[in-house]
């Protein structure tokens, strides 16, 4: 319990806080514990602070922190004027951006919740393994913002409740292991109007390839990627097994008029592919082209 102001030219180190804290100043390393509050006010800045069930951050009127550990049950709060950096919101923990607030450089684990009000701000990179709920529209045209699929499920609902409020975002990305499991993946709901690129990577990897809405599918490696809209106009990402020996060879078109060189070009063709086994598709497609 109890109270402690840290004033504009002073500095705490790893206080441990079961009650209030008001930062002018500089805290380092705190630690926010069961009914403890920190609040980072008037330039004031708070680096690494922990925040652990029912423990909470405000973060408002030129406060600034960054690099916060958000546990479960804990809460961060970026309210008007402030900045928040760098936050790291684990399973069960919160993040909420309010009108006003700017969030910069955030990562939300599987199960971590992040919340943006109406005018709230995003910048940096936005990484999303947990849920966004997005309650109005927001400035994210200095943001990044990645879709991160690797420990979610295809029976999860959206990441993003309403990506129409973010319609502004710098660029879209998704993330996904080698081994993603198939099935259809919900990203963002009311997506209707969701005319941007995503680009698609590996975890840890460089981006492969790009994938839309206009041109929705992708192959690469073992697998096949879909973009679609749901029946409820939520954006999907459909992911399935691939398998490079199914695809025919390709179409022989033999488009001389000439019956020698036709029976020659048959001649060569059927050298070339002795002993080679062809789908039937490729199959088809030689007969065609020959009859």
């Amino acid at each position: 319990g109890g109270s402690a102001d840290i004033e504009s030219e002073g500095m705490d180190v790893s206080a441990a806080l079961a009650g209030t804290m008001t930062v002018r100043g500089m805290s380092i390393s705190a630690t926010v514990l069961d009914g403890g509050m920190q609040s980072v006010v008037f330039g004031g800045s708070a680096t690494g602070a922990v925040i652990y069930q029912n423990g909470t951050q405000d973060i408002s009127t030129s406060g600034f922190a960054t690099g916060t550990h958000v546990s479960s049950g804990g809460m961060q709060n970026v309210l008007l004027g402030g900045t928040a950096q760098e936050s790291i919101v684990q399973s069960g923990g919160s993040l909420a951006v309010d009108a006003g607030g700017t969030i910069r450089d955030a990562s939300i684990a599987h199960g971590g919740i992040m919340t943006l009000e109406e005018g709230a701000a995003g910048r940096g990179n936005i990484a999303l393994c947990g849920s966004l709920t997005v309650n109005g529209s927001a400035d994210m045209a200095q943001a990044a913002i990645t879709l991160d699929l690797t420990e979610r499920s295809s029976a999860e609902s959206y990441i993003i409740s309403d990506v129409s409020l973010l319609a502004n975002a710098a660029s879209w990305s998704v993330t996904i292991d080698q081994d993603q499991a198939s099935g259809t993946y919900r990203l963002a709901g009311n997506a209707s109007d969701f005319s941007c690129s995503i680009n698609v990577a590996y975890a840890g990897a460089e981006i492969f390839d790009a994938i839309s809405l206009a041109s929705p599918d992708l192959t690469h490696g073992n697998a096949h990627y879909a973009l679609t809209l749901d029946g409820s106009n939520g954006l999907c990402l459909t992911i399935s097994a691939y398998d490079p020996s199914s695809e025919p060879l390709g179409t022989m078109i033999f488009a001389t008029q000439d019956a020698d060189l036709r029976e020659n070009s048959i001649d060569t063709a059927s050298q070339i592919l002795s002993g080679v086994t062809l789908t039937q598709a490729a199959v088809d497609a030689v007969n065609e082209s020959i009859s």
